[in-house]
């Protein structure tokens, strides 16, 4: 059974050049007052660390945060 994709936030900051995913959804966690974390988490239940995204995103998993967070997938 697939994982319900999240829904979208209802504010998503743009990334600043050359900022790494996790730095990204910190910011997001800041605005929202939560542990980065469980922000990760709420896209990506399965992820290990908030630094796993940057090491290896599946294409999946960079859909999920493009859906939730607003933003178009870019590599």
């Amino acid at each position: 059974m697939r994982e319900a994709t999240p829904r979208q936030l209802p504010v998503s900051l743009p990334p600043v050049a050359g900022e790494l995913l996790s730095s990204w959804i910190s910011r997001h966690a800041a605005f929202y007052s939560m542990p980065p974390i469980i922000m990760l988490r709420h896209c990506l239940p399965a992820a290990s660390s908030l630094r796993a995204p940057d090491l290896h995103l599946t294409d999946d998993q960079a859909r999920r945060l493009s859906n939730m967070f607003a933003a178009p997938v870019t590599k």
